[in-house]
């Protein structure tokens, strides 16, 4: 009986170790399980750290400059496998930067924003890290824009500031990271200067510099000195993507692309460049929407290359929507894009000229402000080819001889502007095929006050299967000119040469 009973004991508690072994394999498993669900994933090790662990405030009125510096300082100086949460909130920056001299060493200390020595301040950089997020939870960062900026110093006759403000994303040397969610406001509409030729200073809501593998999404960045944001600057930036970006109401460029490779945009918009949310400051050449400028050390066997659009908006801007002019920038693809050209102090609404423009589906909307595209700014090569795109009111000038431009597939409107010297195509180019467009022309632009109006003139290209309509009736003659090599049509032509714009 007493072995019976020892025996039945022993099976007892063998199974309560089973039991007890089952339960821990099992609270382990659920907490993977959990930490893979809420992004804190085991194979990552990524530690979660809040800016408000070094003690930002976010209300918008206390200053969080230090507290942001000692969370991108941690974050630095663990070298990655961090995520940086910012609680929402409005973070303000109640600083500028004082450089010692001319030029902006991005990570180097300068003067406190009064000029005194009292206080180090540096841009608010992430430098030397890989694998990290930086998330924004729908916050906002304000920085200090109530100063003003004297003439420090003139060089070869340029007037130049040692005053910027603090630049609180900028990233250097790093890799396998994303970023999202933020508000960037440079309060840029606050800040005097003392001359209006005062060259533009370092100001951008965004810099990246030397970078790899990221994705930035979900992002208004605006109302800075300069820039909303710059891409590759003075050195390579990467394998790239930018999702839902805005950057607008900047005083030079909504986005300047410098060093750049494999960069992808989708469904951004950028506008109103040269036109910050009001105040005195004013603004800085050349006031485009996109500005694709590889200054820093691109070559011919090196370029910028491969930066692709998709669903973006180019509009409203005091410049250029779009300059893409450097001879070592090459393969720029435009996919279902917007250009809105509605207010210029200039007649180019685009510039071209890089190794390679492609648009395919894309609209040209020139119907509030008349404009030029110019397919071939860089007199020494460039390619150009546009498809399945839609032209309104928009001019498209090629008067270099040698340099390929295709339009193939696409709708060219003009109905609404009259201005003589407007022409709809002006094509000198002996390397053009213009295939399968419709043109429809409104019945003012038969109208010139000296004779007939030029509004085509083809060059020597190939002009094949494109149809031509009108609205206007009665008589009337619009002149053109071809080349011996195209499709011949008289030179001047009545109006019934072309058929009745159908609905």
């Amino acid at each position: 009986m007493i072995k019976e009973v020892n025996k039945s004991k022993k099976v007892k508690f063998g199974l309560l170790i089973l039991m007890t072994v089952i339960c821990i394999l099992m609270l382990i498993n659920a907490k993977e399980w959990k930490q893979s669900i809420i992004g804190k994933s085991v194979i990552n090790k990524q530690e979660i750290i809040s800016v408000k662990d070094f003690g930002a405030v976010g209300d918008g009125v206390a200053d969080d400059y230090q507290a942001l510096k000692d969370a991108f300082t941690f974050v630095n100086q663990k070298g990655g496998n961090v995520t940086l949460v910012f609680p929402k909130g409005t973070y303000y920056i109640d600083r500028v930067y004082h450089a010692n001299d001319f030029g902006v060493e991005l990570t180097a200390p300068s003067k406190s924003w009064d000029g005194s020595k009292n206080e180090q301040i540096t841009h608010l950089f992430l430098k030397d890290v890989s694998n990290f997020k930086v998330l924004g939870n729908n916050s906002t960062i304000k920085v200090k824009g109530d100063y003003h900026k004297g003439i420090d110093t003139i060089l070869f006759g340029e007037k130049y500031t040692y005053i910027y403000p603090v630049m609180p994303f900028v990233f250097i040397n790093c890799s396998n990271f994303s970023m999202e969610g933020f508000d960037i406001n440079g309060n840029g509409h606050l800040t005097t200067r003392e001359s209006e030729d005062l060259s533009e200073a370092y100001g951008y809501g965004i810099l990246l510099q030397n970078s790899s593998n990221f994705i930035i999404r979900d992002i208004y960045t605006h109302n800075w000195v300069t820039d909303g944001l710059i891409v590759g600057h003075l050195d390579w930036v990467t394998n790239g993507k930018f999702i839902n970006v805005i950057s607008e109401y900047n005083a030079r460029q909504a986005i300047s692309i410098d060093m750049a490779k494999d960069l992808t945009f989708k469904n951004c918009k950028f506008s109103y460049a040269g036109q910050l949310e009001g105040g005195k400051y004013g603004s800085h050449a050349l006031k485009a929407g996109l500005d694709i400028e590889p200054e820093g050390g691109a070559t011919k066997q090196n370029p910028t290359k491969n930066l692709t659009f998709i669903e973006c908006e180019f509009s409203h801007n005091l410049g250029a929507e779009i300059i893409a002019t450097w001879e070592v920038a090459e393969n720029i693809n435009f996919i279902k894009c917007k250009i809105i050209r509605t207010v210029s102090e200039i007649d180019e609404g685009i510039f071209l000229g890089a190794s390679g423009v492609y648009f395919e589906d894309s609209v040209f909307d020139f119907s509030k402000t008349p404009g030029v595209i110019l397919t071939n700014f860089n007199k020494k090569f460039s390619f150009t080819a546009f498809h399945r795109s839609r032209f309104i009111d928009s001019s498209i000038l090629s008067d270099e001889e040698n340099q390929p431009l295709l339009i193939t597939n696409s709708e060219i409107r003009f109905m609404k502007h009259e201005q003589d010297d407007m022409p709809v195509l002006y094509i000198e180019n002996n390397r053009a095929l213009l295939k399968n467009n419709k043109f429809y022309m409104g019945k003012n632009s038969f109208h010139c006050e000296e004779g007939p109006c030029q509004r085509l003139y083809f060059g020597k290209g190939a002009y094949i299967g494109n149809t031509y309509r009108t609205n206007k009736t009665g008589n009337g003659y619009f002149s053109s000119y071809y080349g011996k090599n195209a499709l011949k049509l008289n030179e001047s032509y009545p109006t019934t040469q072309f058929k009745p714009i159908e609905g």
